[in-house]
């Protein structure tokens, strides 16, 4: 540092001594203003960092780099043993009607540790009168397990919740019926959702949207939302799964921001729906209020299941799931160019707080 303060000094005194009209105080305010410019740079660029560090230190929170959005392909799905071996409790789902289609995505979080492997959610799903399952879990560190698959309902949201068919009015399970249910292994109460789970999970929807025409960016929608008029559940915190689709109070959480981004890396419908909306902001608060929307609509038509779906269970055969998995890796491959886009303004957000 002396070496280069008098290398400084040096150079200062030649440029400002080389001029005839130069006088030695003028030569002290040169390297006066140097020294305190270059304190003022150094100054700014300490509190640019802090100011970087304290907004990004929720990590999860933070856009994902663009390269890890891209790759070919961008996701691996493992199949539970309980489906390939034959052994998928058949309280777990049940065949989906033909006539229906499959238009909505549900998220939850499984309030389970993460120190628990993501095989054991299935295992614990296995034979359980609590009859709970869904279609994919989402482990720490990115990998995905199909538990039931798309070709069959998961009963993610209760079986005994029923619902008003929108065309008949009969009430029938019709949201797991139409449904696609996203379990994200972590218990918010003491974790939050990591960047690659988010990711991972955004690189699914994405490409379940590529696979699925009938699949509607206004029905991706929170579970905790869906509160039941009965059983105690109307009162509870309508943000599940929380930290990752809403906070604790029901404002966006920014995770969302990522997992929407994540997924228009993928589909271009679900980039062609930010562009619509203007920034993924304002889609994540259009989800949002879909999904109020949609849990005031369910308190008012919330009725218990009483009398069986009619629909059968047949067991899932293998080389269907493997051909369902293979046609969801191929619609993960990025086809889209939001990336780029999605980034700069989940970016400008964050900063700008517009």
């Amino acid at each position: 540092m002396g070496k280069l303060r008098r290398f400084v000094s040096k150079i200062s005194s030649q440029l400002f001594t080389q001029n005839p009209f130069s006088k030695e105080p003028l030569v002290k305010l040169g390297q006066k203003l140097f020294w305190r410019r270059l304190i003022w740079a150094i100054a700014l660029v300490i509190t640019s960092l802090s100011l970087i560090a304290l907004v990004s230190r929720d990590t999860v929170g933070s856009p994902p780099a663009l390269s890890q959005l891209t790759g070919s392909p961008t996701i691996t799905i493992d199949v539970s043993p309980y489906i390939l071996n034959g052994t998928l409790s058949k309280l777990d789902y049940e065949d989906r009607p033909a006539n229906i289609p499959i238009d909505t995505i549900v998220l939850h979080h499984t309030a389970l540790s993460r120190s628990m492997p993501v095989g054991n959610v299935a295992r614990s799903w296995q034979n359980s009168n609590a009859e709970v399952s869904a279609h994919f879990v989402i482990g720490s560190q990115g990998e995905i397990l199909m538990t039931v698959p798309v070709a069959k309902t998961a009963f993610h949201i209760l079986k005994q919740a029923a619902y008003r068919d929108p065309d008949t009015g009969v009430p029938i399970n019709w949201i797991n019926i139409r449904a696609i249910g996203f379990e994200f292994h972590y218990d918010p109460r003491r974790e939050r959702p990591t960047c690659q789970q988010i990711i991972a999970g955004g690189r699914l929807i994405g490409a379940l949207f590529n696979v699925f025409p009938d699949l509607d960016v206004d029905r991706i929608i929170g579970h905790g939302v869906q509160a039941f008029s009965n059983g105690g559940r109307a009162s509870r915190i309508l943000s599940e799964p929380t930290y990752l689709f809403l906070n604790p109070n029901g404002t966006v959480h920014t995770n969302l921001y990522t997992l929407l981004t994540a997924a228009a890396e993928v589909s271009p419908e679900i980039e062609g729906a930010i562009a619509e909306a203007g920034s993924v902001q304002q889609l994540a608060n259009r989800v949002r209020q879909n999904t109020i929307t949609g849990k005031q609509t369910t308190l008012g038509l919330d009725a218990r299941w009483t009398r069986p779906s009619g629909m059968p269970i047949t067991t899932p055969a293998p080389e269907d799931v493997y051909d369902e998995v293979q046609q969801i890796i191929d619609a993960s491959r990025s086809t889209s160019v939001s990336g780029a886009r999605g980034m700069l303004a989940t970016f400008i957000y964050r900063f700008t707080g517009r």
